[in-house]
């Protein structure tokens, strides 16, 4: 797996104060113009913009790389007018002014290469979304609980995980075929790692089933329960 999720790395004197952990980002030529390729594409037949999600100003091996490799495609459709944003500044201007952008294409870290003419999501929900997210007690509260899973609930899930301890009550697992989890992972494997009962299935979408395919997510929640 390319991009910033590659498994390339390890973790080295575990237990002792040397303790380290390296953690490898692979890019590749091809799979960086496959993806820009997409994307542009996809601008191209929409009439629309894009913009390519980068931190060469702080990464500075992989994402020169990457805007060298965007701009080399970008060439290719001279029809799409097209920037290149850090991707600290894009995420305040998505929540300040979303409506300024049209298409993102961003390695696996910064997200998928998305576009707003999907209009995956209700006006009124966005609208919501950057009322609350306007508060900056909002984003430390979002911000704490991204913290918490990587840290305080990561550690009790490896302690149950340790321990032996499963998930006995019924579990569904839903999630989009073409997103990265879809394209990732054998889900049911990874969820029956920590649960005794687990089903589900991949549903025709990306990473956001409850906007995207509303209606096969409501169909697949009467049976589950049903069963139970």
């Amino acid at each position: 797996m390319e991009g910033e999720y590659s498994e390339v790395g390890g973790r080295f004197g575990r237990g002792f104060p040397e303790d380290t952990a390296v953690q490898e980002a692979v890019f590749t030529r091809a799979g960086v113009s496959r993806i820009a390729d997409y994307a542009f594409e996809l601008a191209s037949r929409r009439g629309g913009g894009l913009t390519s999600a980068t931190k060469s100003n702080g990464i500075v091996h992989t994402m020169p790389f990457w805007d060298e490799v965007v701009a080399e495609r970008a060439a290719g459709y001279p029809d799409v007018r097209w920037n290149s944003e850090h991707i600290d500044a894009l995420c305040a201007k998505l929540v300040l002014s979303p409506a300024r952008f049209d298409g993102i294409v961003a390695a696996n870290l910064f997200g998928d290469a998305r576009h707003a003419g999907r209009r995956v999501f209700d006006e009124a929900a966005v609208r919501e979304y950057v009322r609350c997210f306007s508060d900056p007690s909002a984003i430390t509260a979002s911000c704490a609980d991204y913290r918490a899973a990587a840290t305080v609930d990561r550690e009790h899930d490896d302690a149950d995980f340790a321990a032996g301890r499963r998930l006995g009550c019924p579990l569904l697992a839903l999630w989009g075929a073409s997103g990265f989890v879809g394209r990732g992972y054998d889900v049911l494997d990874v969820w029956r790692e920590y649960a005794t009962d687990v089903r589900g299935r991949a549903l025709p979408s990306d990473h956001y089933l409850p906007e995207e395919v509303p209606e096969q997510v409501a169909e697949e929640l009467p049976g589950f329960l049903r069963h139970r």
